[in-house]
């Protein structure tokens, strides 16, 4: 993709090129009687522990160790797992797992190779998913590498940016010097947004990729209340593992305060409610994440074409218990995050075309490796009566974690 290729370039001018690149997963081992080791990354969880058992790959140089200890890398959290693998009853494999964050200890037996790489994937999609979610627990307090929540580049913080653009700091300023929303009628809209990442790991920079499509509708039912509904697309890749997502939102907004004509004030808030799945078959992962928050916007006409937005949004995150037979898919995510953010829009040159700036702080305000970050980012948007096209370039910064961000949108009045 075009967009995707030129905007990767913006992003290393703005982030830096990083020449060494881990994978959010790896396997540590010591054999030859402690006189060898190896370490084999990749990107796909289940991959790396077939191989691993199969001898296969960079793990051949293990064939004929009848016993040896393996640590195991998981969401970049080093030495997360501890896998013992014993061969030496002619009979029965044998592989234990072990790890002290959790007090896990675990002993899997097998005839063959084949059987036993059925017990240890089974046990890492389905029969394991609550030692996965107590691990990923404590992931998500010491990696910012966890794509659920914890940082700027999970999912918790994703889902909060994109309701808090949606629902309270858009682009208001143009030919009508009313408030935006209070017409009669809709407008419908497609987003593309672009991120690029680095995250500063236990095991190095790792980096990262998000493509986005958004499609929201706003139907206006007078001046004073619009309803706001929106569904979003993502595929989310760090280091060759990828992660698909697919939610909607819906919101009521509610104008307490109208700007129109002369009046240089306006006040908005809007309750949202949400639910998004997230997906991985190379990391494990599978979630349901339910939202609910609250987006608070005034704004205040500066000059005849100038507009001032301070906008507040508190959200929260739970994941949704899913039963699928025998099998719960629970991830643990219990996170709030405050959104703070201001922006100035004013013409240029035309009463068609205008900028913005604007400044957001973000929080995270239950446990996550990430406390909280900053957003800076600047747009041009081109107003036509019935049309408006958009463009925004941002950048993230925080402890650990900095980002580019492109969004691109055509909105139409209907």
């Amino acid at each position: 993709m075009k967009i995707r290729t030129l905007f990767s370039l913006f992003s290393a001018l703005l982030i830096g090129s990083h020449t060494e690149a881990a994978k959010l997963f790896a396997v540590s081992a010591v054999y030859n009687g402690g006189a060898d080791s190896l370490r084999v990354e990749n990107s796909s969880l289940p991959d790396l522990v077939k191989d691993l058992i199969e001898n296969d790959g960079a793990f051949s140089v293990l064939q004929g160790e009848n016993a040896f200890e393996a640590n195991l890398t998981y969401f970049a959290l080093p030495d997360a797992f501890v896998l013992a693998i014993d061969r030496s009853d002619p009979q029965i494999i044998r592989l234990r797992v072990k790890s002290s964050l959790i007090s896990l200890d675990r002993l899997f037996e097998a005839t063959t190779e084949d059987d036993l790489k059925k017990q240890i994937i089974n046990w890492l999609y389905l029969e394991g998913s609550q030692d996965a979610a107590d691990l990923l627990r404590i992931a998500i307090q010491s990696s910012a590498a966890v794509i659920t929540d914890g940082s700027p580049a999970s999912t918790t913080a994703q889902l909060t940016d994109g309701t808090f653009h949606m629902f309270g700091m858009y682009q208001s300023a143009g030919h009508e010097t009313g408030m935006r929303g209070a017409e009669s009628g809709a407008h419908f809209a497609i987003w593309y947004n672009q991120q690029n990442y680095t995250i500063e790991s236990p095991i190095g920079d790792l980096q990262g990729a998000r493509s986005r499509i958004i499609i929201p509708l706003w139907l206006h039912f007078n001046s004073r209340i619009s309803l706001v509904a929106a569904t979003k697309f993502d595929l989310n890749e760090i280091e060759g593992t990828d992660f698909y997502g697919l939610g909607a939102d819906i919101g009521m907004a509610f104008r307490p305060v109208v700007r129109s004509g002369d009046d240089r004030f306006g006040w908005q808030f809007t309750p949202v409610i949400g639910a998004y799945g997230i997906g991985s078959a190379d990391g494990v992962t599978a979630a349901i994440i339910s939202q609910a928050g609250l987006i608070n916007r005034f704004e205040w006409r500066v000059f005849d074409r100038s507009l001032l937005s301070l906008v507040s949004q508190y959200t929260s995150f739970e994941n949704l218990r899913i039963n699928l037979g025998d099998v719960e898919l629970a991830t643990p995510i219990d996170q709030n995050i405050l959104k703070n953010g201001i922006m100035y829009e004013f013409p240029v040159f035309s009463k068609s075309l205008y900028g913005n700036a604007h400044f957001i702080d973000s929080r995270f305000l239950k446990d996550s490796r990430v406390k909280n970050f900053q957003t800076y980012g600047v747009g041009l948007a081109y107003r036509l009566t019935r049309f408006s096209l958009q463009a925004n370039l941002g950048y993230d910064h925080a402890d650990l974690y900095s980002g580019t961000s492109f969004n691109l949108g055509a909105v139409w009045d209907l």
